[in-house]
């Protein structure tokens, strides 16, 4: 895979949840960078609280950045720093934050932390002294390190710095696992944009705020969950329609473009363009659509009909909000998505002269394209689709499609296997060694024929007299391959 870093087109902030509906409103830059920063240090803070005492250089310079990074706060915003859990993301003056991988991963240690004492959410005023919050810290590792201690931390007066207790059953986050998490999220994103498609379809246009936060779910989560994610676009019950398709390229886009080295922000505005690249479908019969994968065998007539439709499409995109940086990279993406998968257009240099957006979204829609069940034409198994894309990067004829097969892999996760003996497997993860032939798989039906969605796990990328003899539909198993990855039963139906 590529480690070179594309700078996309769109890199426009995130609308915060009070913006409006329809709205793209950015969020102020030092109210995003202050807020990180101080999310970095109290974690910083509370690791370094553990080791040294209270009066040690390094608590006092981590104090000090998090008083400094509180008055920036409140002088750019002339209200106090409250920072909030909801679910798995943190929200600066009930904006939702934006962070980079390194930020995100201190956050969610940070979050593990609150968790422990029972709080989610806390306020700094910008009058806080050091010796206030030199208190307020000490008191928190003590209640870390002796949980008998923590309601007591909760209801215990630290000199105008306010804790928040969490809140039971307040949200869907908080009380589910991760795992069980991600799963209602991508179901939500996957009804919002079934729902945008009606009304696009109707010649409307929905607000996209909701589906740009549960997006930034997604993003924030292909580190250590990409898995689940990919045996969800697998998973036959959330597949079929326009919407299913715009989510499922979403994903694959999203998995590309984080090879490819987006930025946390970047890989935000890919998934949102993904998810609305090819809206002018709606509506449209099933032999058109056939037929827009056969441009050369159009009709002149018919392909100006269709460049009408899509233009008239794109034009009400362009007058649903204010135009900016975010709106304008979708309009190329979803301008640019009308030229169909003709091999010439495909793989040759009008490939080439797309947009880099357009370009991933392009390859990520293939691969989706040949894998749906339509009326009127041929499908493709998972991995058919990619055995053919990787075999047409052999040539060179594919600009980074060679990325997208080695991230997603010839049997993507979730795919159910049957190995050559006997044993039926759900593939859990790509092997290390980069052999996609050998993913990593959990045995789940043995030859002695019993179900065990917790069995044995396999590389078999080192198994020299095993490997994959088939692949099996997932309709009709007999069992839930979503539950070898973490999910209760209940959750994973």
């Amino acid at each position: 895979m590529s480690n070179h870093k594309h700078t996309p087109t769109e890199a426009g902030p995130e609308a915060g949840p009070n913006a409006s509906p329809g709205l793209e409103e950015p969020s102020d830059a030092v109210e995003q960078a202050e807020a990180a920063r101080v999310i970095v240090k109290l974690n910083a803070l509370e690791q370094a609280a553990r080791i040294y005492d209270m009066g040690n250089d390094v608590v006092r310079a981590a104090l000090e950045e998090i008083l400094s990074g509180a008055c920036t706060f409140a002088e750019a915003t002339s209200e106090p720093l409250e920072l909030s859990l909801f679910g798995y993301s943190f929200f600066a003056n009930r904006r939702l934050l934006r962070m980079d991988y390194a930020t995100y991963g201190k956050a969610e240690q940070l979050k593990c932390a609150w968790d422990r004492v029972g709080m989610d959410g806390l306020v700094l005023p910008p009058t806080t002294t050091l010796d206030e919050l030199r208190e307020f810290v000490r008191h928190w590792v003590v209640a870390l390190s002796e949980p008998e201690q923590a309601p007591g931390f909760l209801a215990h007066d630290h000199g105008g710095i306010n804790v928040r207790r969490s809140r039971v059953g307040r949200d869907l986050g908080g009380k589910l696992k991760l795992e069980e998490y991600l799963v209602r999220a991508y179901c939500a994103l996957l009804a919002l944009v079934r729902q945008m498609v009606t009304a696009f379809g109707q010649g409307s246009m929905s607000p996209t705020l909701r589906i740009k936060r549960l997006v930034q779910v997604l993003v924030d989560h292909l580190e250590g969950y990409r898995g689940l994610l990919l045996a969800l676009v697998l998973k036959p019950e959330l597949r079929g329609d326009l919407a299913s398709h715009l989510l499922s390229t979403a994903v694959f886009a999203l998995l590309l473009g984080r090879g490819l080295g987006f930025e946390r922000n970047q890989l935000v505005g890919l998934g949102v363009a993904a998810l609305m690249h090819d809206l002018p479908k709606a509506g449209l019969g099933n032999a058109t659509l056939n037929s827009m994968e056969q441009p050369a065998e159009l009709s002149s007539d018919a392909r100006s009909r269709l460049a009408l439709h899509w233009v008239s499409r794109l034009q009400k995109l362009l007058l649903a909000a204010p135009v900016s940086k975010d709106l304008l990279a979708r309009a190329v993406v979803l301008y640019e998505s009308q030229l169909e998968f003709s091999a010439a257009d495909l793989y040759g240099e009008k490939q080439r002269s797309l947009s880099l957006y357009s370009r991933i979204i392009r390859l990520a829609d293939r691969l989706d394209t040949l894998t749906l069940h339509r009326q009127g034409r041929g499908t493709h198994p998972h991995h058919h689709a990619l055995a053919a894309m990787s075999q047409q990067t052999k040539s060179n004829t594919l600009p980074q499609g060679a990325d997208l097969v080695a991230v997603v892999g010839i049997f993507p996760e979730g795919s159910v296997v049957r190995l050559n003996n006997g044993e039926i497997a759900v593939v859990l993860e790509q092997s290390p060694s980069g052999e996609m032939a050998g993913p990593i798989v959990m045995i789940v039906l043995g030859r002695n024929g019993e179900v065990d969605v917790n069995g044995p796990q396999v590389d078999l990328s080192l198994q020299t007299d095993n490997g994959i003899a088939s692949v099996l539909p997932l309709e009709g198993l007999g069992f839930n391959a979503l539950r070898c990855f973490g999910l209760p039963a209940a959750a994973s139906e």
